[in-house]
């Protein structure tokens, strides 16, 4: 077994691995992502025992250090004639010294399945071993984009990553091979080489061209298997993972705090069960782990996930007709007075509530699906802070809890989505590093009619729900609705001129509900995305002899009452000067600090392309922004 780089084709280009950067986050460790990515996996291959119930994933993962010699010589060997590509890519040079493996050993799985001799097959083998960006799960099957299997070469300080696979289908086989991913094409003496390289038993198929095959000989995988601990035998359906030299030497403390973080709901559903060291994190075990490796307010927060699913939580539970869709708030009549009562009666005095919202899918395939989603709210005024979270089938979208979180009050929250329509319809909306959603994401747009839409009224439903149960006004805060004054002097036409730059999606919301706002983009485009509000240059340009040039904002939340949003704004709403509030992120652009207020900026432009992106306003607010230059005297 070695590792073994090729030339660099004439033809092929060249260039860093771009699905890479999909997978940094900054809130998220490599560890934290590649434990997210793994147990994602192994929870889509669980073995299915009834249509649509499956068998309980049962993983192990373990940190091996090597010792004996022998075993150390035959990792070594592996390794030795490539790390000179390896370390043409980084600003210090690996050496093998001290020899670490991750080792993560998934039971209950159906193993890595699929046809072994074509690069070419729609079975599972091929598409992690010779694909990117390309997948074949479907339903409500966790992973999408075809892309988190970077995440496990990402994580090893070679960039490697090695199977030891006995899988369902062909039964009784072992099969084993390891590839390496770089980050770009690495250059060796002037030469250029390709990026990846396997450790297999090549196959030559056609003259010039060899198929990666993995070893099956006993003495190969018996070497292996000695050099990592690891004990699969043929009929031992699953896997056996190892990620050499993992980067940052781990620690199961911190291993047992990413799998707690990522799969808490999963581990909680009984759907999965994981050996860290010591440690058996499962459903009966998690509350006290979580209290012990992370905090006590996790804990209890956790607890709550696992009462969501309790019997009286289920039989108190409430669905809501689909004139809930596309509201501003939920009609005071969508519930007889009496179910009203007593559901605000229940949240009131601590209970779980539980209110499952339907929602049509446009399938461009199926037509219009009837689905739901489900939301779970419980008041805690002892809190200091509200949690929630969202969970699409096993996988939390960490970053849409955003969106209930930014209603005042202190509570718990979960949303879920996991009937299959709903959950198929998200996950093709899904961002390659599940954090959030993306209503422009190619897989959506090729499979759904009104994706804007359906995806604003998921994201919005726990907060009207919220907000139905506090009895406060909400609003909607969706793309399009910036009213835009930009230019000095500045007077609203009394209707829109067709050369606006107005999105003028009809699938956004009823026209009924939001008005047509008109925007005038002379030295200003304000654009908001659902997740942040961008201000670049106009139509009519600065030039670089009028620089600087100053830029005042003012924002404020639309009131019921018809108020000015700008005079009538409350700090509590969201605060410029606190970084905690509204993140602010500037390029060619100088924040005046001594002038901020807590909705108002000025700032002066220094570039003629400049960009203004603020984040953190609630969207379940209508949100006016006001932006007017102002010279500048030097």
């Amino acid at each position: 077994m070695n590792l073994k780089f090729s030339k660099l084709p004439f033809e092929d280009p060249r260039g860093d691995n771009a699905v890479m950067a999909n997978f940094r986050d900054e809130s998220l460790s490599l560890l934290e992502i590649f434990i997210r990515e793994f147990l994602q996996n192994a929870l889509d291959n669980r073995v299915e025992l009834d249509e649509g119930e499956y068998q309980a994933a049962n993983i192990k993962i373990s940190i091996h250090q090597i010792e004996e010699d022998s075993s150390k010589q035959f990792i070594s060997n592996i390794f030795n004639s490539a790390l000179p590509f390896i370390n043409s890519l980084e600003s210090e040079s690996f050496e093998i010294e001290s020899t670490t493996a991750l080792v993560l050993e998934e039971n209950n799985t159906q193993g890595i399945t699929g046809l072994i001799s074509s690069s070419d097959d729609d079975g599972n083998w091929a598409k992690f071993w010779h694909s990117q960006s390309s997948s074949d799960k479907r339903g409500n099957k966790n992973g999408r984009a075809g892309q988190g299997k970077i995440s496990y070469h990402m994580i090893s300080s070679v960039y490697t990553v090695f199977a030891l696979s006995s899988p369902a289908t062909p039964p009784d086989r072992l099969y084993l091979m390891g590839k390496c991913i770089l980050p770009s094409n690495p250059t060796v003496d002037t030469e250029s080489y390709k990026s990846h390289a396997f450790i297999s038993n090549f196959d030559e198929i056609e003259q010039g061209n060899l198929q990666p095959m993995p070893f099956e000989d006993s003495e190969t995988i018996k070497s292996f298997s000695d050099a990592f601990s690891i004990t699969r035998n043929p009929g031992d359906y699953g896997t056996s993972w190892v990620i050499p030299f993992p980067k940052g030497r781990p620690k199961e403390k911190e291993i047992i705090k990413a799998t707690i973080k990522g799969y808490f709901y999963s581990i909680l559903m009984n759907k999965l069960s994981i050996q860290i060291g010591n440690e058996l994190i499962n459903s009966e075990t998690i509350l006290e782990l979580s209290e012990k490796y992370i905090s006590k307010s996790e804990s209890e927060f956790y607890s709550f996930i696992q009462n969501t699913s309790d019997s009286d939580v289920i039989y108190r539970s409430e669905k809501l007709s689909q004139r809930w869709l596309d509201k501003t708030n939920l009609p005071e009549d969508i519930l007889s007075p009496e179910k009203t009562d007593k559901l605000k009666s229940d949240y009131n005095s601590g209970e779980i509530v539980c209110i499952k919202l339907p929602i049509v899918i446009d399938s461009k395939k199926y037509g219009k699906l009837t689905s739901y989603f489900s939301v779970y709210l419980q008041s805690r005024p002892s809190l200091e802070e509200s949690r929630a979270a969202f969970v699409r089938t096993d996988l939390i979208i960490s970053k849409e809890s955003d969106f209930l979180l930014r209603q005042h009050g202190n509570f718990f929250g979960l949303v879920v989505a996991d009937h299959e329509s709903i959950a198929n319809f998200l996950a093709h909306c899904e961002e390659p590093n599940h954090t959030k959603f993306n209503y422009v994401m190619k897989a959506a747009e090729v499979n759904y009619n009104s994706i804007k839409k359906t995806l604003t009224n998921i994201r919005m439903g726990a907060s009207r729900v919220y907000s139905f149960l506090e009895g406060v006004n909400s609003g909607m805060h969706v793309d399009a609705l910036i009213d835009v004054l930009s230019v000095m002097g500045f007077k609203k036409p009394p209707t829109p001129t067709p050369d606006t730059d107005t999105d003028t999606d009809t699938d956004t919301a009823d026209p009924d509900v939001i008005p047509e706002i008109y925007s005038d983009n002379k030295y200003f485009r304000i654009e908001d995305d659902g997740e942040s509000v961008k201000i670049r240059p106009g139509v009519e340009k600065f030039n670089q002899n009028d620089l600087p040039v100053g830029l005042a904002l003012e924002a404020g939340y639309e009131s019921p009452n018809g108020d000015d949003p700008y005079k009538h704004h409350h700090h509590f709403d969201f605060d410029f000067t606190n970084p905690k509030s509204i993140f602010i992120n500037q390029n060619g652009m100088t924040n005046i600090e001594s002038l901020a207020k807590p909705n108002q900026l000025k700032l002066h432009i220094d570039s003629v392309d400049f960009l203004l992106e603020l984040s953190g306003f609630s969207l379940v607010e209508r949100l006016r922004i006001r932006a007017t230059p102002f010279e500048v005297n030097e």
